[in-house]
């Protein structure tokens, strides 16, 4: 009733993808289920055991795991898994678990190690037939307690991952894990060590971190001296107790950040003697004791960062005579004094940002003669000559951030060894003459997004080692002559972002080995003659973003450029002769509004490899454009706004190798228009075209080895289209619509390999549309991969057009193209071809002509009637055909010639009847699917001598099953004959079926049941589904019993809604009210699906017509029109029972959403 309610108000949004189990071959042997639910899980696995074992795992691996992925699972009830794998790891991760059957490990004793994490698991009481368990992981779960017991035997246990759960307890876990190794326990609502840890003597890492704990107490560790990593962060622990580390002589690393510990001891880290790592970020200390870190002489690092310390106090960092580095970042400190620093004679490191420090005594630092990299970002001191005597090897001095308006002379005097100062952002005006003295190593010098005004002459002296120098983002508007005059060495000068109109003559005198020059982003207008004199060794040069709008004849004459950026500027025309005199590799021409190409452009640019041009408005590619450019080996024409190619435009390109045409409105293309390009290898083509010619790509030879149409609207692909494109491999179709694919269309595609159909659609395939392709691998689409964020696979010998809209296929279509395949594990070829999903009504005799070599063939939903005689004769390979959700009713003779074939699956069509013969020629048949479908009666000669092992007829009409039927299918195990209409069934017609292991006869209308005969009559019989039939409840005490008492498992379905039930099994109470079978209404349900999808394809002709709030509405009942198809479909499918009254709910509301549609339609013509 809930469900028929959600139709009408409720837009149910489902996401379908392919569910599969499969082998794989790693380091171990591996059985992965992907895309499984529960309903699916054990079809997928029974699938798997059918298939040939895979030589590689064929009983000679020395170890196997199983896993789950992409999957939702909430429960997890059974594993049938084949015993003979046993399993040595289990992973289940990520599923949405929240209940495991305590019994589903119970085959697997000598599990080693299992995966359950990222779940919704409240307990783990399934683990407790684990004897050999080593490793287990059940992180991001909701367990709030887990016991010993949950477990066979912890003894053997190494690893334990309870991670992120909401247990406050560990001592129920750990008391008796004496083997444990690591054990991880973040994230939890732990309030106490407990009394158990020191008993786990081999820990070797334990975390803790993220949970409540407030006190270590002194006996809580006691005995792990084999600890290397101890993780407490982000708790509560205000209170180590005294000796609560004695015993911890191995531990390399102590977590204790984020935490609430005011002050240190001094006998806080007695026993630490090996410790190397000590991180106290993040805690409210005030002070440190004189002499607290005196017992870690072997620590190297130490993090006090983020703390309340406001002073240093002489003799703090007592003991710490092997540390390196030192963090004592965003911490409260005011001023550095001398001696704070006593005793760190080894420090390299040492970080100071975002304090408060607003004084730097003079000598503060002189007790660190090995200082390296000193870090003072982020604080609020001025900066005085002499601040860093001392610090004779420093190499690294940052002081970003802080607020000084003058850099004085010698300010940065001792500092001989220094190599990179980075002042940013410090808000400099000025900087006094000498100010960088006494540098003779310094080679960057970082002075961006200051307040720089002028660069003047002796302002950066003293420097002969400089190599970068960065001006950047000031406000530079002047460059004085000869302020450069001592920078020999630099060769690289940033100054973009700054105000400069003209860029002067000379302006760059002393830079004589500069390699790399940005003015990018200057506001330039003017370009004055000689700008760029001297710049002899000038390799890179940046204009980008600037102002430029006209270029003067020989502008960078003398430069011999690798890169030559002009992006951004304001050239409306390119000039004959704006290059001559220059040597330039790449050049860069992009997002200036370009319109018209002079002729003679690119002259003198004969060495130019490279050229950008996107992003502009040339409509038309004229003859002889880029003459002169012969060496040219990349055009980049994306977004040039082009139109028409005129013949000749490419002419003088012999050289080119990548032509990119992305992006352009250009929507035809005509033969021989890329014929001068005799080198070209990469060819990028624009969205959107409407038409290639044939000839298209004559000279391409070389061109490969990919080629992308995308976008596009062919009405069809001629014969000899890709003619000329001999080493193409990958031919790929992204979102293109395609009339029709001619014979012969992809002649000439010498070297095709792979043909990719992403998000495509191809009305009609015509005869030896893909013939004598004899290198083509694999053909594959994405287009039902469209609501998944899994990537989608393909193997050599799949040719998938799944979804793709085709309405005919002739025959022949795939005359001549050759077996490529992937071996899987068996060492077996793979071959399928899949037309799921399209709409192709028939299937003429030899219409497969061409495919004889493929194993696997599937049309499922199609618009597919009739099969025609002899339709799949040419077929002799097939092992699996698939055809359901069609409407096929005629089925003569049509599996004629498929000898081989294994699996056969007519779900849900429109089959009456089985005519005489029909599965006879299918000689090694062990899966035949005929549910869902309109049977009314089996009789005998319906299922010849095939060794048939699994019949699904469930869903049909069948009311009588005449004696003798099963006669000749003797190797059957899985009889399905749910959902149907018998109302007498004589055990004895299964009498032939010795080797029946499931029975399921559920929603019939039985009134009576010989649980006896049938034991009797079925010995090896395991499981029967006797849900939901009319069987008084009454009886089944006795019939239940029967099953029990011979170990027959019998299906229970409590949880569905049920006047009547016994021990979970549906049965007839003693008064039920009336109502009518499934069977009822299913052809009712089928016709009003098709009357709807009529209505439905004929209002999606009329949405593109209405106005937003019409639209919206419109689309509104579109909705729930197909939520209400969908669900019409899955209860006939389902063949569910429903009262009279349920009956007319549906009918009204089928009336209800067509009448809105009516309304819709009706408002629509009058609008139009």
């Amino acid at each position: 009733m809930k469900a028929v309610l959600e139709i009408c108000f409720v837009l149910l949004l489902v996401s379908q993808s392919e569910s599969a189990c499969l082998w794989s071959k790693t380091y171990c042997s591996k059985i992965r289920c992907v895309d499984v639910n529960e309903t699916t899980l054990d079809g997928q696995l029974a699938e798997l055991w059918d298939k040939p074992q895979p030589k590689a795992v064929n009983g000679s691996s020395e170890c196997y795991i199983f896993e789950i992925i992409h999957s939702k699972l909430p429960t997890l009830e059974r594993l049938s898994i084949d015993a003979k794998y046993n399993c040595d790891e289990i992973r289940l991760s990520s599923l949405g678990l929240s209940f495991v059957n305590p019994t589903v490990l119970a085959p697997f004793a000598n599990l080693k190690r299992i995966r359950v994490d990222h779940n919704r698991l409240a307990s783990a009481g399934f683990l407790k037939s684990l004897g050999d368990l080593e490793e287990l992981f059940l992180q991001y779960n909701q367990l709030e307690r887990i016991e010993t017991s949950d477990i066979a035997d912890v003894s053997k246990m190494k690893t334990l991952d309870l991670s992120y759960n909401k247990l406050s307890s560990i001592d129920s876990i750990v008391c008796k894990m004496a083997a444990l190794e690591t054990l991880k326990l973040s994230g939890n609502q732990i309030a106490a060590l407990g009394d158990c840890l020191q008993n786990c003597r081999g820990l070797v890492n334990l975390h803790l971190g993220e949970n409540r704990i407030s006190v270590i107490s002194k006996d809580a560790l006691a005995n792990l001296t084999r600890l290397r990593l101890l993780g407490m962060g982000d708790n509560n622990v205000s209170v180590i107790e005294a000796g609560a580390f004695t015993s911890l002589s191995s531990l390399k690393t102590l977590y204790l950040r984020n935490n609430n510990l005011v002050s240190l001891r001094v006998d806080l880290f007695e026993g630490l003697t090996q410790l190397k790592y000590l991180i106290l970020t993040h805690n409210p200390i005030q002070n440190l004791e004189p002499g607290v870190f005196q017992n870690l002489t072997m620590v190297s690092e130490i993090s006090l960062a983020d703390n309340a310390l406001s002073s240093l106090r002489s003799g703090s960092f007592r003991g710490l005579e092997s540390v390196t580095r030192l963090d004592l970042g965003s911490s409260s400190l005011t001023e550095i004094e001398p001696s704070a620093f006593a005793g760190l004679h080894h420090l390299t490191e040492l970080q100071l940002f975002e304090s408060e420090i607003y004084k730097i005594d003079p000598g503060a630092f002189e007790d660190l003669p090995n200082l390296v990299t000193l870090d003072l970002e982020g604080n609020r001191f001025q900066l005085v000559t002499g601040i860093f005597a001392g610090l004779a090897n420093l190499e690294n001095l940052r002081i970003e951030g802080n607020v000084f308006h003058t850099i004085p002379t010698d300010a940065f005097s001792g500092l001989t060894r220094l190599r990179e100062l980075m002042l940013p952002n410090v808000g400099v005006k000025l900087m006094e003459v000498g100010a960088f003295h006494g540098l003779p190593q310094l080679e960057v010098l970082n002075l961006t997004n200051n307040h720089l005004a002028v660069i003047d002459k002796d302002c950066l002296v003293g420097m002969p080692s400089l190599q970068v120098l960065d001006l950047s983002n000031n406000r530079i508007k002047e460059i004085l002559a000869d302020s450069f005059f001592e920078l020999h060495g630099v060769n690289r000068l940033e100054l973009g972002g700054n105000n400069i109109t003209t860029l002067k003559g000379h302006v760059f005198d002393g830079l004589r080995n500069v390699t790399d020059l940005n003015l990018s982003g200057l506001s330039i207008v003017t370009l004055e003659s000689n700008a760029f004199f001297g710049l002899t060794k000038l390799k890179t040069l940046s204009l980008r973003g600037n102002r430029i709008s006209v270029l003067e004849r020989r502008t960078f004459n003398g430069l011999s450029l690798d890169s030559l950026d002009l992006s951004g500027n304001e050239l409306r025309s390119l000039p004959a002769g704006g290059f001559q005199g220059a040597s330039i590799f790449a050049l860069n021409l992009s997002d200036f509004g370009l319109q018209a190409i002079e002729s003679n452009a690119f002259g003198g640019l004969s060495m130019l490899r490279s050229i950008d041009m996107g992003n502009n408005h040339v409509s038309t590619l004229q003859n002889g454009t880029f003459e002169g450019l012969s060496s040219l080996l990349q055009l980049d024409l994306t977004n040039l706004g082009i139109e028409t190619i005129e013949p000749g435009a490419f002419r003088g390109l012999e050289s080119l190798m990548q032509l990119s045409l992305n992006g352009n409105p250009l929507k035809q293309l005509k033969a021989q228009s890329f014929s001068e390009l005799s080198k070209l290898v990469l060819l990028n083509l624009p969205d959107g075209l409407t038409s290639i010619e044939p000839n298209t790509f004559d000279g391409l030879s070389l061109c490969g080895p990919v080629l992308r149409l995308s976008n596009g609207n062919l009405s069809t692909v001629e014969e000899n289209v890709f003619a000329g494109l001999f080493l193409v491999e990958i031919l790929v179709f992204d979102n293109m619509t395609i009339g029709s694919i001619k014979a012969n269309a992809f002649r000439g595609l010498d070297e095709l390999s792979a043909i990719f159909l992403n998000n495509s659609t191809i009305g009609m395939i015509e005869e030896r549309a893909f013939a004598n392709m004899d290198r083509v691998k694999f053909i594959v689409n994405t287009n039902f991969r469209q609501n998944t964020d899994r990537e989608t696979s393909f193997h050599n010998g799949h040719y998938s057009f799944r979804k793709m809209g085709i309405k005919q296929m002739e025959a022949g279509a795939f005359k001549n193209i050759r077996a490529h395949s992937d071996r899987d594990l068996t060492g077996a070829l793979e071959l399928a071809l899949n037309l799921d999903d399209n709409e192709l009504a028939e299937i003429y005799a030899d219409h497969f002509l061409g495919m004889e070599h493929i194993e696997e063939l599937s049309i499922r939903n199609n618009q597919l009637v009739s099969i025609a005689h002899g339709a799949f004769s040419t077929l002799t390979s097939l092992k699996r055909l698939r055809l359901p959700d069609n409407h096929i009713f005629i089925l003569k003779d049509a599996f004629i010639g498929l000898s081989k074939l294994h699996t056969l699956d007519l779900d849900n069509n429109n089959i009456t009847f089985l005519p005489p013969d029909l599965f006879t020629p299918l000689k090694e048949l062990h899966r035949l699917k005929l549910g869902s479908n309109y049977l009314t009666e089996l009789a005998v000669g319906n299922f010849p001598a095939i060794p048939l092992r699994l019949l699904d007829l469930g869903n049909n009409n069948i009311s009588e099953v005449e004696n003798g039927t099963f006669d000749d299918i003797r190797p059957l195990d899985f009889l399905n004959m749910s959902y149907n209409s018998l109302e007498d069934f004589d055990i004895a017609i299964l009498s032939p079926l010795q080797k029946l292991k499931t029975f399921c006869i559920a929603t019939n209308n039985l009134r009576e049941f010989d649980a006896l005969q049938l034991v009797d009559t079925l010995p090896k019989l395991q499981t029967i589904d006797l849900n939901d039939n009319s069987i008084p409840c009454d009886d089944f005490s006795h019939i239940l019993t029967v099953f029990r008492t011979h170990g027959l498992e019998y299906v229970t379905a409590a949880e569905k809604l049920s006047l009547g039930s016994y021990d979970g099994v549906i049965c007839e109470p003693n008064q039920k009210p009336k109502v009518l079978n499934a069977t009822s209404y299913k052809g009712m349900a089928r016709k009003a699906r098709e009357k709807l999808e009529k209505i439905g394809e004929h209002f999606k002709t009329i949405r593109s017509g209405l106005k937003k709030g019409l639209d919206e509405r419109a689309a509104v009942i579109q909705a729930k029109l197909s939520d209400l198809v969908q669900t019409l479909q899955s209860a006939a499918g389902k063949r569910e029972s429903v009262s009279p009254f349920q009956i007319i709910l549906i009918i009204v509301c089928v009336v209800i959403c067509i009448v809105q549609l009516v309304g819709v339609y009706k408002k629509c013509r009058n609008r139009r």
